[in-house]
């Protein structure tokens, strides 16, 4: 069941197929995580997509959208706020919205430090010592793709994080954004264990996104994306029973 993060009432995500997008960077082998994948074997995404970040190799299942980002090359914040700009700005869903996951290697930035205050220092030169690429290129795409389509993030707190770096921009910038079309959804794992980080970074919004959880307890931290998933594997008619069955046997 999909329930509210905040006062857990029953919830839903948007409605018809959605394109799974999972952002990568760092793994040898990208490629979504056994939850996922039996969603796309018992009602498949209305495309799934690789979109790298910086990967050492590309997918050899999947259709990637490659940036040019070096993997070895040294993090420029903006440069990668940008390429999530243009890439939301342009991409056309093959289906009715995107869900956006989550693939990086364990030296992620963390969520919770942020936006600390570090005196002296602009927006974008503070994230290029805070944030890193996921979290700079999902605040750039959701910013530009949820003004013509919902986006449905993957995750927790550090969703979150990439959600509290677009409302700084927009802030500072008076960008235009629709959040109205964002929603955060995440395992029921994920949520109780990261719920007072990502409960902070939300209360720092100017706005107020969906945020939503799926019944599941147990849950692979490697696959932070897998509520989303799930919760679509819900609306389409799954019950999360089916769905961790066929992850357990292979998808």
């Amino acid at each position: 069941m999909i329930r509210t993060l905040q006062d857990r009432e029953k919830s839903a995500l948007p409605a018809g197929r959605a394109d799974f997008l999972l952002a990568a960077a760092g793994p040898v082998t990208p490629a979504p995580g056994p939850l996922t994948l039996s969603v796309e074997a018992l009602t498949p995404f209305a495309v799934m997509r690789i979109l790298d970040l910086g990967l050492t190799s590309e997918s050899e299942t999947y259709g990637t959208v490659t940036f040019g980002i070096d993997p070895q090359g040294a993090f420029n914040a903006k440069a990668s706020f940008e390429k999530g700009r243009e890439f939301g700005r342009y991409y056309k869903p093959a289906g009715d919205y995107v869900i956006l996951g989550e693939s990086v290697s364990p030296e992620a930035a963390d969520a919770a430090a942020l936006l600390k205050p570090l005196p002296g220092m602009g927006l974008f030169e503070q994230l290029g010592r805070t944030a890193d690429g996921f979290l700079m290129f999902a605040a750039g795409f959701m910013l530009e793709a949820c003004r013509r389509f919902p986006v449905v993030l993957g995750g927790g707190s550090r969703m979150a994080a990439a959600l509290l770096i677009a409302n700084r921009v927009v802030r500072r910038d008076g960008l235009p954004m629709d959040p109205r079309k964002l929603t955060l959804c995440t395992a029921e794992g994920i949520a109780e264990t990261e719920r007072s980080v990502t409960l902070s970074l939300l209360g720092q919004l100017d706005f107020r996104p969906r945020t939503l959880y799926v019944e599941l307890p147990s849950y692979d931290k490697g696959e932070s994306y897998a509520g989303a998933a799930l919760a679509y594997g819900t609306m389409q008619g799954l019950t999360i029973a089916q769905i961790t069955a066929r992850a357990e046997r292979g998808a």
